[in-house]
């Protein structure tokens, strides 16, 4: 019954925040209550940014453990290389192998299309260079249209003297023929350039309309022109496989300290991390202080922490208190401690001295000793009813 007595009392540390001395009775709760200005809780010490726990694909095969603990590492360097490592590298390699051919075979296509564009341009240039010289012959023969009128009138002048009786004995007939033969020679190859000009200014419009269209033509295929389908499926299995790439590889996602490696070379990927590292410039403790003395606690007030690990006390601020009360994870290493009570979460930042001593000392377990406000920072004061046993009347460890 006295063992039974003694683990239903012990659900919390009354020394904590007030006590009695031995023999005192309860007339009045100010006079036996004494100020205790710290409030006691067990800690883990942990990186502020937490554990990493990195691993891979299961199933994967390990080549090359590339770290070892305590090692600094910094963001993206590799950290273990694994069988899928050189696959993928000579899958990319292929990969890469092919877009260039696929790449090379657009670049020809784009080219002979843009050569084919400047064919056409020189194409059009010429016709219209064509065209111009067309143009310039029926304007000479309508200058040469001009000459056949000017040779006509020697020949009007020779007729009228043939037929005026006193000059028709100077002009002879065979001087007359031989004008009207000149004339009519200049008239007929004037007909004929004349009709040489018009169908070469004809043909020279034709040729530049059909030369402008084959220029649009060429022009819309090297505009509508683009990577081939092939090129593009190529290119998205490519990011697909870089994505599986960086999955699958096992790399530093921050700078920091390797603190374990559980990879072996020849073993293939299972559930459990490869490696576990963290950022030790900043370490915090994470307390379970019990509910009763939640209150008391304050953040930017000092705490220091103790273990038999450490040849020092460890200190720091608070920094964080939770809001949410639960189950406490820690037990403490008095087996008369109390087990049956809530706790609430309060984060401790080491100053820089006591996290480089802590940063050998990850999720170690210590002692938390939190220094809290004076007596009238309380929100409220203990009644008499509500006033612990005295030091005579607790079991042996101070414990109600």
């Amino acid at each position: 019954m006295v063992l039974a007595g003694l683990a239903l009392g012990c659900d919390r540390s009354w020394p904590t925040i007030l006590s009695r001395s031995a023999g005192e009775t309860a007339p009045a709760a100010d006079e036996h209550w004494q100020w205790q200005p710290t409030v006691h809780a067990q800690g883990t010490l942990l990186p502020a940014q937490g554990v990493l726990r990195l691993t891979s694909t299961p199933g994967n095969r390990i080549e090359q453990v590339l770290v070892k603990p305590e090692q600094q590492v910094k963001a993206s360097e590799q950290l273990v290389r694994l069988a899928s490592d050189r696959a993928r590298e000579e899958e990319l390699q292929l990969l890469d192998e092919r877009i260039a051919e696929a790449q090379q075979l657009w670049e020809l296509e784009v080219a002979e299309a843009e050569e084919t564009v400047a064919q056409e341009e020189r194409a059009v240039q010429q016709a219209e260079l064509s065209r111009r010289h067309a143009t310039q012959q029926v304007e000479f023969v309508r200058q040469a249209e001009q000459t056949v009128a000017l040779a006509r009138r020697p020949l009007q002048r020779l007729e009228q003297a043939a037929q005026d009786p006193a000059t028709r004995t100077l002009i002879s007939a065979v001087e007359l023929d031989r004008q009207r033969l000149a004339v009519e020679q200049a008239e007929q190859q004037w007909r004929q350039s004349s009709l040489a000009a018009q169908q070469a200014q004809e043909a020279a419009e034709i040729a530049v309309a059909a030369a402008q269209r084959q220029l649009t033509a060429a022009q819309q295929i090297r505009a509508r022109l683009e990577p081939a389908k092939s090129l593009d499926v190529l290119r998205q299995q490519r990011v697909l496989l870089e994505t599986q790439q960086e999955i699958a590889r096992v790399v530093a996602p921050i700078d920091g300290t390797v603190l374990r490696v559980e990879a072996k070379p020849g073993d293939s990927v299972g559930q459990l991390p490869l490696v576990e590292m963290a950022d030790l410039t900043t370490v915090h403790c994470l307390a379970e202080v019990h509910e009763a003395d939640a209150p008391r606690v304050k953040v930017g007030q000092s705490a220091s922490m103790q273990s038999a690990a450490l040849q020092e006390s460890l200190t720091g601020r608070v920094v964080q208190i939770d809001s949410v009360v639960g189950r406490p994870q820690l037990r403490s290493p008095n087996p008369l401690a109390p087990v049956d009570f809530r706790a609430v979460g309060v984060t401790i930042e080491l100053d820089r001295e006591s996290a480089t001593r802590a940063a050998r000392w990850i999720q170690l377990q210590v002692d938390v000793t939190i220094h809290t406000p004076q007596q009238e920072d309380l929100p409220h004061r203990p009644t008499a009813e509500a006033m612990p046993p005295a030091a005579s009347d607790r079991p042996e460890g101070g414990r109600p």
